[in-house]
Formats: C-alpha cells, sequence, structure tokens
C-alpha cells in the first residue's frame, strides 16, 4: 500500500471501523455518517486515495471525519487538491441596461469560473457564444453616471460584493483580468468619476493599468488604489479598514495580515463547510398573479421568506389535482399532478400562521363539498334505516322457510345499500393505516396537510417502532395499494397522495437516520425546502398586511378549482404541447450526464435526481391549472409553461442539495458555523475566547476543541504556539483571512 492508503487505513482501524478487503478495493464502515454494513469504497491508485461514499458523504467530509486534511489522500505533494470535484457556491448574474438576464458567472470551489447563458428552453449553455458581454451590475452602473456618483471598479463579483456593502456602486467585467477588458466597458463610463481598485498581485496591477488606459479620455476622473491590507478589497474591509482607506496605487501596505497568522500567500482558500451556499429563493413569479400576489403577501405579513408559502401554494393546487388529472408526456408516460413538499424551518418561526392561509381555500371546499352532499347523506341513511325495519319485521313475522330466506335476503339488502361518504381531502395526525383507510373510502385521494412533521414521524414508526412507507411510495407513483378496511381487503387501483409539511430541520437528520426511507426510496419523493432563517431579523412594528382582495381572489380561485376538480373520477389528461414537450426533452438531456458516477454533480442525489423530470411534469401540470382554472382539463400545457416548472425545478435542485447535506451533516457543522460568525474579522484568538463568548452552545472545553479541528481540517484557522505568560500556555489559533 501506498503512504496515503496507509493513512487511511490507520485512521479507520483507530475509529474501530470495519474494513473488509475486496481484492482490489477495500470496503469500510463510512466514518461521515451511522453506517452498520460497509458504504465506503476505498481505492489506492496512482498515487492517491479514491474515497466513494455511496450513501452520498462528500470526500471532504469523509477526510475530516478521519481527522484527515485532504492533501492526506496522495502520496506526493504535488498532488493536492486535485481530488474535489468543483461546488458552485456562488452565481452572478449579468444583465441588459433593462435588467434582462444575458449570463451567469458561476464561482466554483476549488477556485474556478464558468459562464453560462439560458438556451430558450429552460436550460443552460455553459459558454458566451453569441451572447453580449456587458459589466456586472449593468443597470445600477448607468444611474449612478447619469446621477453624478462614482463608479468603483474591481477585479471580480466579490469584492464588487464588499464595495456595495460598504455603501458604492461598484461593477467588474466579465472573467476579470482572464477574460479582460473590453473598450465597450469603457463607454458606459464616459463622462463618469472612476476609482479602480487594483489586485495586489502581478496579473491584478497589470489589470488594472489596462482599465486605466481605455478610461483615460473617456471617464470624467480616474483615481488608481490598492487595499490597505490584504490581496483586494474583500480583504480589506474583511480587515476592519473603510471606504476612505485605500491607498494608492503602488504604495506599502500597513502591517498586513496578523503575524501570527503568515502572509496571505501562505494560506489556502478554505473548504466550505458542508459546501453550504447561499440557496436560490422561491421564484415566485412562476405562479399566475393570484398567487404570486398571495405568496408575497402572507411572506411579508407574517414575517417568513417566501418559500413557505411558496411550497404550501404548491401543496394546495395538488389537493386539488391530486388524483383527478394527469400529464400525459409521450407513449405510456403519464404523470399524476400530486407532490410531496416538506418545508425545513425552525420553532417560533411563523409556520402556523403561514400554513393557516396558504391552505384555507382546501379547508373551505373540503366544508363546501360536506354540504353538498349532507342533505343527500341524511336521506339514503334514513332509507337504510327504514329498510332494515322492514326487513327485521319481514323477519320476525315469517313462519315458513320461503318467508325466513326472503326476510334474511331484505335485511342483508338493507345493510347493503350503499350511503354516500362525507367528502374529505385532508388528514393530519393519522397512522399511514388509518390514511390508507381514508384515501380508500375517498376514492383513492387524501392530502396530509401540516404545519408540524407529526406525520413523517408518525412514518418513521414513531407509535410501533417500525417504518410504514407503503402508503407514501404507492401514494405518490400511483402505484396499485392493497388496504384492510371494515374488515376486508379493498385495492386502490392508482392512489394520489398529496403531502404538504413544516418540518423542523432536525426531522430532516432524523429522516436520514432511517434505512428504510434511503433504501426504499422514500426521500426521493420529497420537494424539500430550506428557506433562510428571519428569526432575530423581522419587523415586529409594521409589517404590510396582505390585502383582502388578495387573500379573497387566491382562496375562491384556489377553491373553485378543488370543487370543479373533485367531480373527475377518472383523471383527466392534459397534454404538452409540442414546444413543452421540446423543452422537457432538453431539460432531461440537461439533467442525464449530471446523474453520472464519477463526474456528474447530481451523483451523491441519483435517486432523488432521477424522478426530477417526473416532478418538473407534475410542476408543470399543477402550474397550468393554477394558470387555467376553468378551462385547464381542454387546454395543452404551453412551452412557456413549462419554462417555469424548469426554473421551479431548478430552485428544488438547489434545496434538495442543501437538504440532503443537512441530513449527511458533520454533527459539529452547526458550532462551527457559530464559531465563524462569532469569529468574524478578528486576526486570532484563544481556544477560551471561544468558550467565554459562546458557552451557552458548548457542553465544555472538549467540545469547543472538536469545533476548532473541524474548522482547521477546513482550513479556517490554524493552531499556533503561542508564548506562556507564566501558567498553562494558552492555545492559540490564526484566522484564514481568504475565509471571512
Amino acid at each position: 500500500m501506498g503512504a496515503a492508503l496507509d493513512r487511511v487505513m490507520a485512521a479507520l482501524n483507530e475509529r474501530g471501523l470495519a474494513v473488509r478487503n475486496r481484492h482490489g478495493y477495500f470496503m469500510a464502515q463510512c466514518p461521515a455518517h451511522e453506517d452498520v454494513e460497509p458504504s465506503l469504497s476505498i481505492r489506492g491508485v496512482a498515487g492517491k486515495v479514491l474515497l466513494k461514499c455511496f450513501p452520498g458523504c462528500k470526500t471532504v467530509d469523509v477526510a475530516a471525519a478521519l481527522d484527515l486534511p485532504l492533501s492526506a489522500l496522495f502520496d506526493e505533494e504535488a498532488d493536492r487538491g486535485k481530488l474535489a470535484r468543483p461546488v458552485v457556491i456562488a452565481e452572478y448574474e449579468y444583465t441588459d441596461e433593462h435588467g434582462q438576464l444575458l449570463f451567469v458567472q458561476e464561482r466554483r470551489f476549488p477556485k474556478d469560473f464558468r459562464p453560462k447563458r439560458p438556451n430558450g428552453v429552460g436550460g443552460w449553455d455553459y459558454d458566451l457564444k453569441g451572447v453580449r458581454r456587458v459589466l456586472y451590475r449593468l443597470p445600477a452602473v448607468l444611474a449612478a453616471v447619469a446621477e453624478g456618483r462614482t463608479v468603483w471598479v474591481c477585479e471580480g463579483e466579490k469584492d464588487v460584493a464588499a464595495i456595495e456593502r460598504a455603501g458604492e456602486v461598484a461593477t467588474c467585467n466579465p472573467g476579470g483580468c482572464g477574460m479582460g477588458w473590453h473598450p465597450s466597458y469603457g463607454d458606459v463610463l464616459k463622462g463618469a468619476d472612476v476609482v479602480i481598485v487594483a489586485d495586489r498581485d502581478n496579473k491584478g496591477r497589470e489589470h488594472a493599468r489596462r482599465v486605466l488606459a481605455d478610461l483615460e479620455g473617456k471617464a470624467k476622473s480616474v483615481v488608481l488604489v490598492e487595499a490597505a491590507e490584504g490581496k483586494d478589497a474583500t480583504d480589506h474591509f474583511a480587515a476592519g479598514h473603510t471606504i476612505n482607506d485605500f491607498q494608492p496605487f503602488g504604495e506599502p501596505t500597513n502591517s498586513g495580515a496578523p503575524q501570527e497568522a503568515g502572509p496571505l500567500e501562505d494560506w489556502d482558500d478554505p473548504i466550505p463547510l458542508g459546501a453550504l451556499v447561499e440557496l436560490p429563493a422561491f421564484p415566485v413569479d412562476v405562479f399566475p398573479g393570484y398567487i404570486a400576489a398571495t405568496v408575497r403577501g402572507v411572506a411579508a405579513e407574517v414575517q417568513v421568506s417566501e418559500d413557505l408559502p411558496g411550497s404550501l401554494a404548491l401543496a394546495a393546487l395538488s389537493t386539488a389535482a391530486g388524483g383527478r388529472a394527469e400529464v400525459l408526456v409521450r407513449g405510456q408516460w403519464r404523470e399524476p399532478l400530486n407532490v410531496q413538499t416538506a418545508t425545513a424551518m425552525p420553532p417560533g418561526a411563523g409556520k402556523s400562521p403561514a400554513f393557516r392561509m396558504m391552505i384555507a381555500p382546501v379547508y373551505a371546499a373540503e366544508k363546501a363539498l360536506q354540504e353538498l352532499v349532507r342533505e343527500k347523506i341524511k336521506i339514503k341513511e334514513k332509507e337504510r334505516r327504514q329498510a332494515i325495519a322492514r326487513a327485521e319485521e319481514a323477519r320476525r313475522k315469517a313462519k315458513s322457510p320461503d318467508e325466513i330466506d326472503t326476510a334474511v335476503d331484505a335485511a342483508r339488502m338493507a345493510e347493503e345499500l350503499e350511503v354516500p361518504i362525507s367528502p374529505r381531502l385532508t388528514a393530519d395526525d393519522v397512522t399511514p393505516e388509518t390514511a390508507a383507510s381514508i384515501l380508500a373510502e375517498q376514492g383513492g385521494r387524501l392530502a396530509i396537510l401540516s404545519a408540524e412533521g407529526t406525520y413523517l414521524e408518525v412514518v418513521l414508526g414513531r407509535y410501533s417502532n417500525k417504518p410504514n412507507l407503503e402508503l407514501l411510495l404507492k401514494g405518490h407513483a400511483g402505484d396499485r395499494l392493497q388496504v384492510d378496511r371494515r374488515g376486508r381487503e379493498e385495492f386502490v387501483e392508482r392512489p394520489a397522495l398529496t403531502i404538504g409539511l413544516c418540518i423542523q430541520p432536525q426531522l430532516l437528520q432524523d429522516v436520514a437516520a432511517s434505512k428504510q426511507m434511503h433504501g426504499r426510496g422514500a426521500l426521493a419523493r420529497f420537494l424539500f425546502s430550506i428557506p433562510p432563517d428571519l428569526v432575530g431579523h423581522r419587523n415586529v412594528y409594521d409589517p404590510p398586511l396582505v390585502a383582502e382582495d388578495v387573500l379573497r381572489s387566491y382562496t375562491d380561485t384556489v377553491k373553485a378549482l378543488i370543487v370543479t376538480l373533485s367531480e373527475w373520477t377518472d383523471p383527466a389528461i392534459i397534454r404538452l404541447s409540442p414546444g413543452a414537450l421540446k423543452a422537457h426533452t432538453a431539460w432531461r438531456a440537461e439533467i442525464e450526464p449530471r446523474l453520472q458516477r464519477g463526474t456528474g454533480d447530481l451523483e451523491s442525489l441519483r435517486e432523488w435526481a432521477s424522478k426530477l423530470a417526473g416532478h418538473t411534469v407534475r410542476l408543470a401540470g399543477l402550474l397550468h391549472l393554477a394558470e387555467h382554472p376553468q378551462d385547464g382539463t381542454r387546454k395543452d400545457i404551453s412551452a412557456d409553461t413549462m419554462g417555469r416548472a424548469i426554473t421551479l425545478a431548478r430552485y428544488y435542485v438547489a434545496h434538495a442539495m442543501a437538504a440532503f447535506g443537512v441530513m449527511r451533516a458533520h454533527p459539529l457543522l452547526e458550532h462551527a458555523r457559530t464559531v465563524l460568525a462569532w469569529i468574524g474579522n478578528r486576526d486570532g484568538f484563544r481556544l477560551r475566547d471561544v468558550h467565554r463568548g459562546l458557552q451557552r452552545r458548548f457542553s465544555g472545553a472538549e467540545e469547543v476543541a472538536a469545533t476548532l479541528a473541524l474548522l482547521e481540517d477546513h482550513g479556517y484557522v490554524r493552531r499556533i504556539d503561542a508564548a506562556s505568560t507564566g501558567g498553562r500556555k494558552p492555545v492559540v489559533y490564526a484566522v484564514n483571512p481568504k475565509g471571512r
């Protein structure tokens, strides 16, 4: 074995993890998640170790769980950094003068940039062929020039954000010094006061000189500056400097990075904790106006992000269409229109009031449907009681065998008289068995809607310690379901189960701990959403109230849609227009290579992402019916609607990555993020400073030390030697300035 493989094997053995030799490679229990049967593949190939956790743990998390830096996976120093597949950590949108999207610049880890442009059918082409190149934040730049405000020109988008946080207008050209400055960029800045912030390296300074040369004779004035500390504008502000502290180009800097930390060049870019990135906001504009206005209004009034009411709107639409309509994709491929959503939010975040407003039309429709049959039920129940009474009277008076047989037959027929079932659309805290019985009673359709995650807890075995996934799985796929009801077996041919839950983030990890939820694909059915936590940042004084007419329009329209579709016993078939089919096919073509083992960015989500094409069709069907509530079953789904469904699907892809990341998260990950927030702009600190500053977070110094070890493995901090002050030698850490 090579040195790297020796290190990995030793770390596994130290932790008592089972390792099995498979003749050419090894299988071991994965240290990054609770693993009973070995699921971690270990191969020594060409001087390096390849780690593959089949449930989906990332290589960086496996290495961290073994207390190994990524460099330990290579025999030779020169091979460092080649292991990790790039992860998108930020996206920067470039628009034209009117705010119309032209292209997006992806920032990836390890540090890399990749442009992409909309391909017109809901997907992306990863090139800029035929696309107009413009300055970043072009509308804001044009407005600043017109108003006579100073425009700051930086090398990259991250520095633009830093300047903007200081209250100024900033821009950069796409690709920075790598793609170069085009004279058309300078034309935008004619007559403007410009400050150019040069990166403090040879390429950065040369790029700044090119920008300066182009602006001479165009701009009203140009000043060339550098950061007072560090390499760029981001480092400058991270070191505590202000917008007025930039130094003239070429002058010596202040003391730079803290002495303990060493020069900036000594630090590598840190590895993102759990690859956590800022998640995209819910694309509210995919909805028709009456729903979009309600989502925004509810979010503003309750002070929650739009993700929650947006996902609940989908659950309400699914309650209307689930089991009542299907989309014919092609051939025999049909997709039912029920979805299963789970929105993860902490306690006290406003789930219940948002839930009440968004699900109100469902309850209103349920009440209206019950009122429609209430009198009919009374009449049929009375007829049944009278028939039973007549049969009993006939049996008492019967004397001959024939009369007795006739009376018995009459009693049997009376018992079998059908009384209409009171319509029921929803259930909440029910067992899977009870839910299956209700679903069968209601013609194969049911919605589990709740402001809590109780149903998932029950499915996981809260009462029986034995998960029951049958209804969840078959109710999503529409597969034949066997139900025991009233002492006899019944079959539901195409069950349709809608789920719309608000769950606490901890439940994601509880769900992940269930082998059955993973092994049988239950998690792959859910559309997960992880909204930002607004608690502590909400407007408690005068949040705007949702307009009554907006809420009334939403409630009345969705209620009417539910009542109208309830009349369909056999599902209505909705077709895709040629344009919609073309857009969906292009989306499938984009997804497919992303599922490839070893190269696809969705490889770790294969089970979930394999259902993404079907989920997208379902979303398109729901958006179509929302847009055409009166005649949607008679219209084809348009290409525009499919494009909006694809936009929504992209949102759920990003949130699924985050949700599954939470499920597989290192147990100290949240502690590590808290410590990073506490570090802020500090250059260094002592272990006991962390313990004192965050004493309510940690159980003791050992937990603090373990958290700092995780941050050190990810490259955010570095333990350094500290001089003794006469007592116990303090534990001191330097901070990576590139991690701020």
